[in-house]
């Protein structure tokens, strides 16, 4: 049964593979992974390069801009870096500006308490409002936010309002 000398004929589709991809891409973005799709798109960028450039492999950009999984705190800076703004909302109270610089910073609450000297419990309870924070151990969280921001190339965000 030789086959080898007929043809398979399609029509194409008539809307091209970037039409569909802008088609595709969120207007108004709720998630990280949204606001990476966004903007790599706006840019121009495939899913490699903006991979290479945030450190992570293609596959993980790809779970993220399907919200099937979101990014680990330490990769945070360099989301915001390639954003070029914070892709969250920063809460209006002390507790919630507290857990905004740490995301930003690439912390854990873990992280954070250890750089700061104080316990991980202690910096659950700012965040969510159940403890006023102590002057004695705010200087010290303060001053290991402010430092893990200016690492990560944050300077910018360093003020902790009051």
């Amino acid at each position: 049964m030789p086959c080898c000398h007929q043809r398979i004929r399609g029509v194409r589709c008539p809307v091209s593979s970037y039409e569909k991809l802008v088609k595709r891409c969120p207007v108004n973005p709720k998630t990280i992974g949204d606001h990476l799709r966004k903007h790599r798109i706006e840019l121009g960028l495939e899913q490699t390069e903006v991979a290479a450039k945030l450190g992570v492999c293609r596959n993980s950009l790809q779970h993220w801009e399907q919200n099937r999984g979101t990014p680990l705190p330490k990769q945070m800076p360099a989301i915001i870096q390639f954003l070029g703004y914070v892709p969250f909302a920063e809460e209006p109270d002390f507790g919630g500006r507290i857990a905004f610089l740490r995301k930003c910073a690439g912390l854990t609450q873990e992280e954070l308490s250890r750089y700061a000297g104080c316990s991980e419990d202690l910096i659950w309870r700012w965040e969510t409002g159940r403890n006023p924070p102590l002057r004695s151990k705010l200087s010290r969280v303060t001053q290991a936010l402010q430092a893990a921001l200016k690492d990560s190339g944050l300077v910018s965000l360093t003020h902790l309002g009051s």
